[in-house]
């Protein structure tokens, strides 16, 4: 009894009964909580009237009304469209067509409102009211108090002795105090997520200074309202931040060393590298002697330069990790695990997308051919030299997949063609020359060919030319430039005598 648009058919599924069924009242409780998981009822009652020819089920419900609009109102920051992205990322979609669900609104609500704290609008309000369109149905309206973005009126710091404030300060990139040079910096506006990515700018500062434990809290934000007289919606907020930092102990470099380990992290039998010698590698972390302060910096800076090192001779999987020993007095062992993994190849290089310039033209600016040992640096290189070309778009990429061998590499590109032509059109007047024409075009990809072909004209009263252009950058496709510009006709006609009167002024006494 009760239901509008949920069938007793539906109700007696999730019961898992059907007429002619034993009556079974254990099996009807332990499947109620079916039923009333879908989440479609509001209410459920059910009674069994026991008759001569059997037991009848009276199923009394209550439904939950559908959702049939739902409406962001007061959201000017945001659009409704990118509330609605929010609240998908969220998982707190609330859906049309849905049953209504007071707890999935109030959550929606609140992931609503920490994306506008995220967006600096700590002020930010969001409440909801539901409207009936029917008995069954109901319209669900946001209502956004966007309020507005809180200024960073101070940035402070507690704990910090041995870095001082300012440092810090102009290590935050992202989180600054809100002077009048930074007027249209977004920086100056408090936010969580950019506060979050300073906090590893600031361990970074202490981590270079041999504070390995460095802590850095969260903020102590004082939110105060600038102008308490104005009106409500003229009110200007501002907050003043105080950044808890716990510095631990200064940490010193004692002895670092090279190890190769295996793919699970055990040393090999050795301990040797077997593609660079272990000394070599040591060489990459030249400043953190015995004794030298325990710089992140330069672990990092080092492990890179490994990395780079073994990616020039193909081995593209391999990894460098730092492991840390402290032992007393505040030393440190640093003890560099290397996986050399194994070495691989281009196999194939493959040219996709390119309607117009040719294959050749794409080929020849890789620096590494099919059958070198595989070179990232190089690979970076050749898609630098791809996009300077201005022929394909602008964010070109050279995707990297596996081979038809373990060892192998193939290469891709997915290329976009742009538009290479030029048409340059102008005019002008003169007392002399009267009227002047020039027109230009300009080809920077004839017939694919990757050449430059250009012709020129200038026309006026008393001169004429016309000249062309051309530029081959592989001569002989070998690396070799070759360009000319030849006028094919220049006319100067001598202009008439003119008369040219000059004013002097006498000098002054």
């Amino acid at each position: 009894m009760g239901y509008q648009t949920v069938s007793p058919d539906t109700i007696a599924h999730y019961l898992g009964i059907k007429i002619g069924d034993v009556y079974d009242p254990e099996k009807i409780r332990q499947n109620f909580h079916a039923l009333w998981d879908v989440g479609l009822l509001e209410n459920v009652h059910i009674e069994a009237e026991r008759e001569a020819g059997g037991v009848t089920l009276l199923v009394t419900i209550e439904e939950r009304p559908i959702i049939k609009d739902i409406e962001f109102t007061g959201n000017k920051k945001l659009s409704s469209s990118q509330i609605r992205d929010v609240l998908k990322e969220g998982k707190a979609e609330v859906k049309v067509g849905g049953p209504l669900s007071l707890r999935d609104i109030a959550r929606a609500r609140a992931v609503i409102a920490e994306a506008y704290i995220a967006q600096g609008f700590r002020s930010a309000t969001v409440d909801y009211k539901i409207e009936d369109l029917s008995k069954t149905e109901k319209k669900v309206i946001f209502q956004i108090d966007e309020g507005d973005k809180v200024k960073i009126a101070s940035i402070s710091f507690t704990g910090n002795e041995h870095v001082s404030a300012q440092t810090l300060r102009n290590a935050m990139h992202k989180t600054k105090v809100a002077v009048f040079w930074r007027i249209l910096s977004d920086n100056t506006v408090y936010s969580q997520a950019n506060y979050e990515a300073d906090v590893e700018s600031l361990k970074g500062v202490y981590q270079a200074r041999g504070y390995k434990d460095v802590v850095i809290k969260d903020p102590i934000l004082d939110v105060y309202v600038v102008n308490p007289d104005a009106k409500p919606n003229k009110i200007k907020r501002k907050v003043r931040l105080t950044i808890p930092i716990v510095e631990g102990d200064k940490f010193f470099t004692n002895d670092l060393t090279v190890v190769a380990v295996r793919q699970n992290g055990q040393p090999t039998e050795s301990g040797q590298t077997e593609v660079f010698p272990n000394q070599q590698l040591v060489k990459q972390f030249y400043d953190l002697q015995p004794g030298s302060v325990l710089n992140r910096d330069r672990i990092v800076e080092g492990l890179a330069q490994i990395e780079t090192l073994y990616k020039s001779r193909g081995f593209i999987y391999s990894y460098p990790n730092p492991v840390f020993k402290e032992l007393p007095d505040h030393r440190v062992d640093v003890e560099v695990q290397i996986f050399e993994g194994d070495k691989f190849y281009l196999g194939r290089l493959e040219v996709q997308g390119n309607t117009m310039t040719r294959d050749k033209v794409i080929r020849r600016e890789f620096r590494i051919n099919e059958g070198d040992a595989f070179n990232a640096l190089k690979v970076k290189r050749s898609q630098d030299r791809l996009q300077s070309l201005g022929f394909f778009q602008e964010k070109l990429e050279v995707k990297q997949t596996q081979g038809s061998a373990p060892d192998r590499v193939i290469l891709s590109t997915d290329l976009e063609e742009r538009s290479t032509g030029e048409l340059q059109l102008s005019a002008g007047y003169s007392s002399l020359e009267k009227f002047i024409v020039a027109a230009s075009i300009q080809q920077r990809n004839f017939m694919g060919k990757g050449q430059e072909v250009g012709a020129g004209v200038n026309w006026s009263r008393y001169s004429r030319s016309v000249n062309l252009s051309f530029t081959e950058p592989y001569l002989f496709d070998k690396n070799v430039l070759l360009g000319s510009a030849v006028d094919i006709m220049s006319v100067a006609k001598k202009a008439g005598a003119q008369k040219i009167a000059i004013l002097t002024a006498p000098n002054a006494k």
